[in-house]
């Protein structure tokens, strides 16, 4: 790996990189200080392009092919979803280790699936529409068959309300206390991948919309002072290199 400069398959956008899946990888990968380049693709080269190499769909999932995929160089393999990546990247290179926290990714996975109601519409609509027509049909049907709903606007519509909000709020609740567990910013003394799993969602909340007032991201931020101090700190160590701003 010493030297070895590999290339992220990441998600095209207005705003980018924007995908927590692939954000996710991002971060691992300049966690454990291995230089990478990006490529950037439409939601509709990733099947012929992935399938292409050999490498076969998921099963179960929404797509089949998805990103991120990592290709490791030239004539090399390409690896295909955040977990395989993360695997690899512990495997090659064991230090710093992530140091798995079991229970804060589990509590983070449970909120993050609160806020794909409001969260996958916004990205349809303001992420991909402006930019990539294919990308944004492919988006909205699959996700469309996958909630079972004709249209990914009137799914938002359905879920934007006092509920929702008070839902996030509850799922929020244990991930900011295990936060406030330690002086922090980080869920341990040192940062490990459950802080990683946080950054990259909240990461995906700030492009998906607009920043004013009333948008998720800082409605989010604005639950408890640690939010704020952990986000600083995951601009600081990792989201910075691409752009993110400190609040």
């Amino acid at each position: 790996m010493p030297g070895q400069r590999y290339v992220l398959l990441d998600l095209l956008g207005a705003k980018q990189p924007w995908s927590p899946n692939t954000i996710r990888s991002r971060l691992a990968l300049r966690f454990k200080g291995v230089d990478f380049d990006t490529k950037w693709l439409s939601y509709t080269e990733i099947k012929p392009l992935l399938s292409a190499r050999g490498i076969p769909p998921v099963e179960g999932g929404v797509t089949g092919w998805t990103l991120p995929a990592l290709e490791l160089g030239e004539g090399e393999k390409t690896i295909m979803d955040s977990a395989a990546i993360r695997d690899f990247l512990e495997r090659e290179v064991p230090e710093p280790a992530f140091n798995d926290d079991q229970d804060a990714e589990a509590k983070i996975t449970a909120w993050n699936m609160t806020l794909r109601h409001l969260g996958l519409p916004r990205t349809a609509r303001n992420i991909l529409k402006p930019v990539d027509q294919g990308g944004y049909n492919h988006f909205e049907s699959t996700r469309c068959k996958a909630f079972k709903t004709d249209s990914l606007d009137e799914y938002e519509k359905e879920h934007d309300n006092p509920e929702f909000w008070s839902t996030m709020r509850e799922k929020l609740g244990p991930v900011v206390e295990l936060l406030k567990a330690h002086e922090g910013p980080w869920f341990a003394a040192k940062p490990a991948y459950a802080d990683i799993r946080l950054a990259c969602v909240l990461a995906w909340t700030h492009q998906f919309e607009p920043q004013v007032d009333g948008s998720m991201f800082k409605r989010i931020l604005a639950v408890d002072e640690v939010l704020p101090r952990f986000w600083n700190a995951a601009v600081d160590a990792w989201l910075g290199a691409d752009g993110f701003p400190r609040v």
